[in-house]
Order: C-alpha cells, then sequence, then structure tokens
C-alpha cells in the first residue's frame, strides 16, 4: 500500500469513527472522564486515588469507578472516604439516588493481616450538597467510620506499614470493614484472592443531559466530620476517557501522515 493510499485510508477510517463518536453523543450514549490525585501527600500522609465517571444520558445514570492505588498505607488518613464532585448540564439542583453497587469488602487485624469480612449493604451514599455538587460518601458531613476504598498491602501480603502506624487500620474495630480499591489481582492463600479489587456504584441523575460533564473533584481522605480528615481538591483538566484517548491517538497518526506527504513532495 503506497503512503498516498495509507493515508487516504486512516483518514476514512477516522472519519467513520468519529462520525460514530459524534452520534453516539447525540444520541445520549456514555462517556466517560476520569479524576485523579497522582501520587501525592496530604496532610503528612501519602494518597494516590481516582474517580471514573461513566455517564449514560439515555438511562440517565452514572456509574462512578473509585481506586485507591496506595499500597500498604500506614493510617487511615490515606484511605478514601469521600468524593465530591460538580457537575454542568444536569440541571440547576441534581439529585441522585444509588441504583447499584458492586465491591468487596475485608478486614485487617492487629498484626495487619486480612481476613474475611465479606459485608453485602452499601454504605455509601450520595446527595446534593448546593446548587450542583455532589458529595458521594461513606464519611460524610457527619462524619463516618467503616467501609472506607483501601489499597493493597506490601508484597508480603501484609499491611505491614499498619501494623506500626498507630491503630487506625489495624484491629481498629471502628474502621473494620475496609472495600478494596486497589484494582490488582491476589493469589491464595490471602482472603483478597478473586475479589473485587475495582469498585463501582451506578447512581440515578434525573436531570442530566447528553453534555454532562464533571468540572472539579474533591477527595476526602480518614474519618471524622465534614468529609473526612484530609482533602484533595481536583480542579483542572482531567484524565481523558478511552474514547477520547482513542480520538487523540487518530488525530496524531492523521497529522503524521500528513507531515511525511508533505517531506516527499
Amino acid at each position: 500500500m503506497t503512503l498516498i493510499n495509507l493515508s487516504n485510508f486512516i483518514r476514512s477510517q477516522a472519519a467513520a469513527f468519529l462520525s460514530l463518536f459524534f452520534v453516539s453523543l447525540a444520541t445520549g450514549h456514555s462517556s466517560t472522564i476520569v479524576f485523579s490525585t497522582g501520587p501525592a501527600t496530604v496532610g503528612g500522609a501519602p494518597v494516590n486515588v481516582s474517580a471514573q465517571f461513566d455517564f449514560n444520558a439515555t438511562a440517565h445514570t452514572v456509574t462512578i469507578r473509585l481506586l485507591n492505588l496506595q499500597n500498604d498505607p500506614a493510617g487511615v488518613t490515606s484511605v478514601l472516604g469521600s468524593v465530591r464532585f460538580t457537575l454542568t448540564n444536569a440541571g440547576s439542583d441534581p439529585t441522585g439516588t444509588v441504583q447499584s453497587s458492586n465491591f468487596a469488602t475485608f478486614a485487617i487485624d492487629k498484626n495487619g493481616n486480612p481476613y474475611a469480612d465479606s459485608v453485602s449493604t452499601n454504605y455509601w451514599n450520595v446527595s446534593n450538597i448546593g446548587g450542583t455538587t455532589m458529595a458521594f460518601c461513606t464519611v460524610c458531613a457527619a462524619g463516618g467510620n467503616h467501609d472506607l476504598i483501601i489499597g493493597g498491602p506490601a508484597a508480603s501480603g501484609v499491611y505491614s506499614s499498619a501494623e506500626n502506624g498507630g491503630g487506625s487500620i489495624a484491629g481498629n474495630k471502628a474502621h473494620n470493614p475496609f472495600i478494596l480499591g486497589s484494582n490488582a489481582s491476589y493469589s491464595s492463600p490471602s482472603v483478597l484472592a478473586g475479589i473485587n479489587s475495582a469498585p463501582s456504584w451506578v447512581i440515578s441523575l434525573p436531570t442530566i443531559t447528553p453534555t454532562v460533564t464533571v468540572t472539579s473533584v474533591i477527595f476526602g481522605f480518614g474519618t471524622g466530620t465534614n468529609y473526612g480528615t484530609g482533602t484533595f481538591a481536583v480542579n483542572s483538566i482531567p484524565e481523558p476517557g478511552p474514547v477520547f484517548s482513542v480520538v487523540g491517538g487518530l488525530a496524531l497518526i492523521l497529522l503524521g501522515a500528513r507531515k511525511r506527504r508533505a517531506s516527499r513532495r
């Protein structure tokens, strides 16, 4: 295939994909947006979490996926308990209801060893806290203690830092159980083997439109009032979802093909 034919082929495929993409937006299919802290520090505690929002304007839902990539945390101030987010194009006073949830819980003993403690009750709730800002939390305005989202253990399979971290995780009955959010898989004999490590919730948002988006997120860590003892705000442009990444990749391919054609003239 010649360079010109290759370029034309890429253009035709990109055009077809983009047409489907924009038709998808127009018909209200899902769009994805991701906010993350990256490796950071809040109040002296290391944190590394993300929130992914998958909107479906046809079903009037958003699926929220929360991850905690901070492995072997020393204390509960590295554990995620709340996410506050601001919407646009979702009405002036949006309200939400949790439709379903998919997560796995476990507990950590005083020596940092995970043990089975499966809880089917969902303690994460959604509410409007003013204007177009929503709170999704287990540690909410009035506080909260358990079912926070924790990262994975150390490579040994033990939460060794937590064992020596002052007791806010290991053997702490008030804070146990935790939801696993490491997005990793584990092998037997660990009690974490085979369980879901990428928790998600489907929330009904009746007033969202096809152009709904999230403009800012505040992550809350630890327990206590006001959505946790530490917060991390992400107000800049968030990470693109997979669809937008593909579009960007196609655009770069087309640009490269055009430059190569120009250099051969």
